[in-house]
């Protein structure tokens, strides 16, 4: 497939026919995660809990910072245009810098237009390619960045110089030291979270699907904690949910699949998308681009 035009269930279930031939873990048991690689030094996980109308699905990659070849690259600023960043499709942002894998990341406002190329405000820190995108917000009291060795950080207050970073987003916390910050409620949404393993070796993406009967309805906040902290992060914050999660990988033949399933059925233009870089497991270098100038 090579175009979003195509009808969303063909693109889903299409993509559910090859799921990797994966078993989704359980949330609450001891069964080791299986990872599936998808390129060098990137792999898919999945995830299952419950049953009828309390089931949660989700989707987790993580990416080994230290695996050479492994690259990132964020939305930048919009320059001298109205509000910060352009709206984008991760699967537009996938196609047109080449990526291997997009994920959506930051809050951002005006919420929530169909229409791609708008102009937004990203909420709390965001950081581009060494460029400050969007200032410190105590809003969004953590942040995540890798710097342009891989170098993975935990930002917890306005950070003095961003030229060494490749990315930067933040969010709301989710865990610390591995445990959950947050109490249970009946807040259940589609979520997106991120965050570190303990020895900074993986940065992890959680994303789980909702508002969709029989197949997830969601998570609240320490659900998505406990799923976080499942996939192997150690700490970690809670990133834009509902329709915006969104994870996308290159296909191989110029197109995309979508690794999650949107709970309005397509997916939302958002504020803020992280592409990610890497070797095929064939031993193709993948195309990394080091500047995204608007």
């Amino acid at each position: 497939m090579t175009s979003n035009t195509y009808p969303f269930f063909i693109l889903f279930f299409g993509f559910c026919s090859i799921a990797f031939a994966q078993k989704p873990i359980p949330r609450d048991s001891k069964t080791p995660v299986e990872w599936h690689p998808v390129f060098q030094g990137v792999e898919i996980a999945r995830g299952i809990f419950g049953t009828g109308n309390s089931m949660q699905k989700c989707v987790a990659t993580r990416i080994d910072l230290k695996h050479p070849g492994i690259k990132f690259l964020a939305t930048a600023s919009n320059g001298a245009a109205a509000k910060e960043t352009f709206s984008e499709r991760a699967s537009d942002f996938l196609k047109k810098h080449q990526a291997q894998l997009v994920v959506n990341t930051s809050f951002f406002d005006p919420c929530c237009s169909s229409i791609s190329n708008e102009s937004k405000d990203v909420s709390g820190l965001a950081v581009a390619q060494g460029q400050l995108v969007s200032p410190w917000s105590d809003s969004r009291p953590v942040g995540i960045a890798v710097a342009k060795n891989n170098q993975p950080y935990v930002i917890n207050r306005p950070p003095k110089k961003v030229d060494s970073l490749q990315f930067a987003f933040a969010g709301n916390t989710l865990i610390k030291a591995g445990k959950p910050t947050r109490e249970p409620d009946d807040k259940k949404q589609p979520r997106t979270a991120a965050g570190f393993s303990k020895d900074g070796q993986y940065l992890i993406f959680v994303l789980i699907d909702g508002r969709r009967p029989f197949h997830s309805m969601g998570a609240n906040l320490h659900d998505t904690a406990v799923w976080l902290a499942r996939f192997g992060a150690w700490d970690g914050c809670n990133l834009d949910g509902g329709g915006s999660s969104t994870l996308v990988m290159d296909n191989g033949r110029g197109g995309y699949r979508l690794l999650n399933y949107p709970s309005s059925g397509r997916e939302r233009p958002v504020g803020n998308l992280l592409g990610i870089f890497a070797t095929s497991l064939g031993g193709i270098k993948a195309k990394v681009i080091e500047k995204n100038k608007p």
